[in-house]
């Protein structure tokens, strides 16, 4: 029916809209200044890690590519949140060189993305990645951080992730009184922005980390809204058409 069309579409815009006002709304200003150098690292590299605690020393910043799931059995990991995985595997594999492609480099000026896999691999796929490890780190860090940041020790224990999570000092040297870091969790972004969200990342590490501070990016939580967006047209559009 005609009435029961334009009333499905109605629903569907007026959501877009209150989305789109819940996200201008959420976006935070500039958080305090607390410790750290203004400017991070401009460079970029990706590095396999292998074992618990082996980071290597003296890079500006290590962000540890973290998944809140076990990759096997995949059948308790919903397909979108499979889809994230991979997709952000493919999003930093693609656009970062890794550390044996890079040749030399000044450690220093680079953020190297630390991902857990069980050996080393050309690039990082889903079946090369380590949930064991990886759910080794998160344990870590949120114990490291539920007392000066209850909310994110939360996330950390019980979302599905990805998660980014990005430090000056490799994780075993991180001092409990002083932690830095910045994070983002990913885990209701659209998986068709992941090479968006990871050169958006790459630039705001550049900007230095100054406390416990959250990713936010109005741009990309408007091109999560377009792409759901666009996504919920095809839903609406698929049950029109069988009317």
């Amino acid at each position: 029916m005609k009435w029961r069309r334009c009333l499905n579409i109605w629903f569907f815009w007026m959501s877009i809209l209150f989305g789109l006002l819940v996200v201008l709304w959420g976006c935070p200003g500039p958080g305090p200044v607390t410790r750290g150098d203004p400017v991070g690292p401009k460079q970029h590299l990706w590095k396999p890690l292998i074992a618990m605690l082996s980071e290597d020393t003296g890079y500006g910043m290590y962000t540890y590519v973290l998944f809140g799931r076990k990759l096997k059995p995949m059948g308790r990991l919903g397909s979108e949140a499979l889809e994230r995985y991979e997709r952000l595997l493919e999003a930093i594999g693609g656009s970062t060189l890794s550390v044996s492609e890079g040749g030399q480099v000044d450690k220093a000026g680079t953020n190297v993305f630390m991902i857990p896999l069980t050996a080393e691999v050309a690039e990082p796929t889903r079946n090369s990645y380590n949930g064991v490890l990886s759910l080794r780190y998160i344990s870590l860090l949120s114990a490291m951080v539920r007392d000066v940041s209850p909310g994110l020790s939360t996330r950390l224990a019980s979302g599905e992730g990805p998660f980014l999570i990005s430090t000056p000092e490799p994780v075993g040297e991180i001092e409990k009184e002083r932690i830095v870091l910045l994070y983002a969790e990913l885990s209701s972004a659209n998986p068709a922005a992941m090479d968006e969200i990871v050169g958006a990342y790459k630039r705001r590490v550049g900007k230095g980390i100054r406390a416990i501070e959250r990713f936010r990016s109005l741009r990309l939580a408007l091109l999560d809204l377009i792409l759901d967006a666009d996504d919920n047209i095809k839903i609406v559009r698929t049950a029109l058409a069988s009317e």
